[in-house]
């Protein structure tokens, strides 16, 4: 025979379970706009007849069960879009930020049509055909000389700004390290918090969001990969197989200089064991992936493969030395032109032979940054008159004077502006399309990458984001099952009524 009392307990369980339902719908809707949450779901099962008795009495036909009890509180969550959303954002991490960097070198080598490196190299050959046309002129030979001091202060400007921008993603490095660093931590702190909170079996819900929208911040950062022991313990991993997480351990990332004296990541020491041949070894960087990946290859990329910052600057010194070679090779062959002063200690017409337009480096090779007139053409003073523009001794300042001199130089300093073999304008061209090139692809596979990750996160979403359409008919269906629980118990509550008060009353007196 049923227990007395056996129908409320049912009706108990089942207003239980319904308020259990409400208070996990109204957090779903509370946290509908909060970054990283995942919704959760009440499961239940039906709880079994009591048979404690069947061992003294046999049960009556047709056993009816007790109610309802709460079994777990799941997140309804897909851990394998998780893993691919965060491939996705590894990889668009890694290319919006390559994207950004070679943007602003771009910005740097073509700028202003005015003040671009085409802009001078074509000014300053336009003002070598002037003097061509008036070698003599003292004006030309002045807006020549400002020509020269201008492109050099061009390729200066860059250098300067590419070697600042180098140092820029040093410091990027540094700080994604930091970030890396600083996520594991709080990750480590997280694991240890929910194995905790785990031990009875129900699952850290909130506490396990919190560390997934940790997981989805660290794949921005490197690549990662991860996995969960038997005993609940989260393992994260990345350089091809080394712990950064093991449970509550965390293994740091530090920095150490390469052959460059740049700033590089490596595995920290004091977080290895004496003797740990991982301990301050560089991480792979074809390994890295994320932001990190895309910061060092802008750093220390110099391959055609690979094109970084010191691939560019290394463009750059090599247009700045193929400039000051070129030139200097004819207009030191030339021949300066006196201006009849006295005072000036060149003025003999034999003294003209051997002259640099540019300054050669000292014979070391020159860069971008050391690019510069050499001291005779940059004097204030006599600079306009040491611009070797004849090919022959000039003996007169005179134009009319059958010994003036000639224009050969200086027609053949005009002519290598065009000179396919020389090649001038075609290597600033060149550098300017090499980086349009390699622009054009970086932000071809971020938009591709882009469209990847939003695909994945939309999937992501609609799997474990809140719906509020879905939340309010959850919460109607809640409100009516707690409902018709408390019409059980009032219908339960009248029959025992009439079993206690009414019934065996015949015959009283």
């Amino acid at each position: 025979m049923r227990s007395t009392f056996s129908g409320i307990e049912i009706g108990k369980s089942g207003i239980q379970y319904s308020q259990k339902g409400l208070d996990v719908t109204g957090h779903n809707i509370a946290n509908v706009d909060t970054a990283g949450y995942t919704r959760q779901r009440l499961v239940g099962s039906a709880r079994e007849p009591f048979g404690a008795i069947a061992r003294y009495l046999p049960l009556e036909q047709g056993r009816v069960g007790a109610g309802v009890r709460v079994q777990i509180l799941d997140q309804i969550r897909d851990s394998f879009l998780d893993r691919q959303f965060r491939s996705e954002q590894t990889l668009y991490a890694e290319w919006v930020t390559r994207t950004q960097g070679l943007t602003y070198v771009e910005s740097l080598l073509q700028g202003d049509a005015t003040a671009s490196l085409s802009g001078s190299l074509k000014n300053l050959f336009d003002a070598f055909n002037d003097v061509a046309g008036a070698p003599f002129d003292a004006a030309q030979r002045s807006v020549l000389r400002q020509r020269g001091l201008q492109i050099c202060q061009d390729i200066r400007k860059v250098y300067t700004r590419m070697t600042e921008m180098l140092s820029e993603q040093e410091l990027c490095v540094e700080t994604v390290v930091g970030q890396i660093n600083t996520v594991t931590g709080s990750i480590a702190r997280l694991n240890e918090s929910i194995y905790f909170a785990e031990l009875d079996g129900q699952p850290a819900n909130d506490l396990r969001d919190k560390r997934n929208l940790l997981l989805d911040e660290l794949s921005g950062y490197i690549n990662i990969e991860y996995r969960e022991t038997a005993e609940g313990k989260l393992v994260v991993t990345t350089d091809g197989g080394r712990e950064l997480v093991n449970h509550k351990a965390v293994n740091r990332i530090g920095l150490m200089d390469n052959a460059d004296g740049l700033s590089i990541p490596c595995w920290a020491a004091d977080t290895f064991g004496p003797g740990d041949p991982a301990a301050d070894t560089a991480l792979d960087s074809s390994l890295m992936g994320g932001e990190l990946k895309a910061h060092l290859d802008l750093m220390t990329g110099t391959s055609v493969d690979q094109p970084g910052i010191p691939y560019f600057i290394n463009l750059l010194n090599a247009y700045a030395q193929t400039l000051v070679t070129s030139v200097n090779d004819i207009h030191n062959q030339g021949f300066r032109h006196p201006n009849g002063n006295e005072g000036d200690p060149d003025t003999a017409p034999s003294t003209g032979m051997g002259i640099d337009f540019f300054w050669d480096g000292g014979g070391q090779p020159i860069t971008a940054g050391d690019l510069r007139l050499s001291d005779a053409i940059a004097d204030e003073v006599y600079g306009i008159y040491n611009i070797c523009a004849s090919s022959q001794i000039v003996s007169s300042p005179d134009p009319e004077d059958l010994n003036s001199g000639n224009n050969e130089i200086a027609k053949a300093l005009f002519q290598l502006y065009g000179d396919t073999t020389v090649g001038l304008f075609g290597l600033v061209s060149s550098m300017v399309l090499e980086i349009g090139t390699t622009l054009g692809h970086s932000k071809t596979m971020t938009s591709t990458q882009q469209s990847l990750l939003l695909s994945a996160d939309q999937q992501r979403t609609s799997i474990s984001g809140v719906s509020l359409d879905e939340e309010m008919t959850s919460l109607i269906m809640y409100q009516h099952a707690y409902s018709g629980s408390s019409r059980v118990i009032t219908a339960m509550d009248e029959a025992l009524e009439v079993l206690i008060n009414k019934m065996g009353l015949v015959g009283r007196a």
